[in-house]
């Protein structure tokens, strides 16, 4: 069995997909899989599933979509029909952590991470790994609504993510991959100081100076008409280091 929440909401059984209709047995098992394994409080759900407009009666009406949902997992076969449990004061979804596909990117993202500095190999084929669970913005949905906060702290991580890929590119000799790669970085987020060095470090490495000045000068540019800021000193530096000659990776 498979939860899909790096994306819209998919659930996938022994027999293979798992329809799960309706507006608030999808935003049930969402919220649990906020945090899968662990209970969750019935207000909390109610909280999750109504908003604002919770029912007269909350804890029967969850008990009626608790059903639902149940019912629907319970098409995927044994392991999914036993996964939703009553729990003291709420509900859990009992699977297991890498059976949910945010949990698997976090800890191969976080295994990379270890291994960035003494085997740039490894770490690329974690991330290579990883990244393509990415399906649009995590919890689907409810990204802009009770999952925003974990949304947000997901999209964060798969973007630096990214940047690590890049800059790995960059490390392992492929220096024209890095560029393509940073370049996307920076149409997304131009702000950000680290795919403008990478992309920069790479333009450099291909023997393309003057578009590495180019960037440089868009972002200072950019910063100084959104922001009204100044590049930070280690971009200034990239720049001091390459109009001085002395950027040699």
């Amino acid at each position: 069995m498979r939860f899909l929440v790096l994306g819209p909401l998919e659930v996938e059984g022994d027999a293979g997909p798992v329809a799960v209709p309706g507006r608030r047995p999808q935003a049930l098992l969402t919220a649990l899989l906020l945090q899968p394994g662990a209970a969750v409080a019935t207000d909390r759900l109610v909280d999750s599933v109504w908003g604002d407009q919770p029912p007269e009666a909350p804890a029967n009406a969850l008990q009626q979509v608790v059903a639902r949902l149940r019912s629907r997992l319970a098409a995927g076969g044994p392991e999914l029909a036993d996964a939703l449990v009553t729990a003291p004061g709420g509900y859990r979804l009992a699977v297991p952590l890498e059976a949910v596909d945010a949990e698997q990117f976090e800890r191969g993202y976080r295994l990379a991470r270890q291994h960035l500095g003494d085997d740039p190999r490894g770490a690329a084929a974690l991330l290579d790994e990883v990244l393509p669970l990415w399906r649009g913005q995590a919890y689907g949905a409810h990204a802009d609504g009770f999952a925003r906060a974990p949304s947000v702290r997901l999209a964060e991580l798969r973007t630096a993510a990214r940047e690590d890929r890049a800059e790995l590119d960059l490390r392992l000799g492929l220096a024209a991959d890095a560029v393509a790669a940073a370049r996307d970085l920076v149409a997304e987020h131009p702000l950000r100081d680290r795919p403008v060095e990478v992309l920069v470090r790479a333009l450099h490495a291909v023997g393309r100076v003057p578009d590495a000045l180019e960037v440089l000068r868009d972002h200072r540019n950019r910063l100084a008409d959104e922001l009204g800021l100044d590049p930070s000193p280690a971009i200034a530096e990239l720049e001091a280091r390459i109009l001085r000659g002395e950027l040699t990776a």
